[in-house]
């Protein structure tokens, strides 16, 4: 592991925005939302762990980690005071972030932030990981995923299928294909985004609720209508909880929102940006 944090710099001209990717969905995968920011924004997307050489998962026991991985990023980039969108994890992770160091952030976008019903983190508190995993069935789901193919077309075809991926276009199903796998020497393609990786971040997911309140940035919240995640009692919950944010709901459109409707959610965040 190198001393800086890697990372993608996506180009662009303007203030700073960083991204902060989704479990298991490299930065390089939003291709489609940043080919929307760049004209107005430079973009920057920080490596999560996962894609760290010789990262090690166990290692991994909160997300208050993958926010102090953001801080240490930011300061050896020494930058302040810019945008920080984050996605799912990534939001969540954003969001410790800029309670912890308030100076780093000006605006907060929170696409998808994995925020549970209360009753989850009182279940899963309680029970050992190894019980966790065999009842979670996004875990179970994770844990049995194929993790290397012949090439890139027969990992895009097996993508395609999945409903999960049915809202995306080709074109950005084609990104996160690229951007999730890496190809041996023998020719054949893998995840380099590892299920035990990934399976770890949703065994140790954060209890958002005490510090949603207290978020001091303006920010705004997108959801998916579909949302597997945010669950429609939670939303109207955090709505409630914190009447300081701007909160917008995606008709037709789940938690891979970035992916699915890329050019209106872009067009949604330069407003968020450039309000007052």
């Amino acid at each position: 592991m190198s001393n800086h944090i890697p990372y993608v710099d996506f180009g662009g001209n303007g203030e700073t925005i960083h991204l902060a990717h989704a479990n298991g969905f490299p930065a390089r995968s939003y291709q489609q939302i940043i080919n929307e920011l760049i004209p107005n924004y430079r973009v920057i997307g920080m490596n999560a762990r996962p894609l760290w050489t010789n990262s090690n998962h166990l290692e991994f026991k909160t997300w208050e980690m993958a926010a102090e991985d953001l801080i240490r990023f930011l300061d050896e980039r020494e930058l302040s005071n810019i945008i920080g969108i984050g996605h799912s994890f990534g939001a969540i992770c954003t969001m410790i972030a800029a309670q912890k160091r308030p100076d780093l952030f000006r605006k907060l976008v929170l696409i998808e932030p994995v925020i549970l019903p209360k009753w989850y983190h009182l279940i899963s508190g309680i029970l050992p990981h190894s019980v966790v995993k065999k009842i979670n069935p996004v875990v179970k789901k994770t844990l049995v995923r194929t993790e290397e193919w012949s090439n890139r077309e027969a990992a895009f075809e097996l993508f395609r299928n999945k409903k999960v991926f049915s809202q995306m276009s080709d074109k950005a199903l084609s990104d996160y294909v690229n951007s999730v796998t890496a190809t041996t020497k023998q020719g054949t393609v893998f995840l380099k985004y590892s299920k035990e990786w990934e399976s770890q971040i949703y065994l140790t997911i954060f209890n958002s609720w005490k510090i949603f309140p207290k978020v001091q940035q303006p920010f705004i919240v997108f959801r998916g209508e579909t949302s597997d995640t945010i669950f429609p009692d939670v939303w109207t919950g955090l709505q409630k909880l914190n009447k300081k944010g701007t909160y917008k709901e995606y008709k037709e459109s789940g938690h891979l929102l970035p992916f699915e409707k890329p050019t209106e959610l872009a067009s949604d965040i330069r407003a968020f940006i450039e309000s007052d």
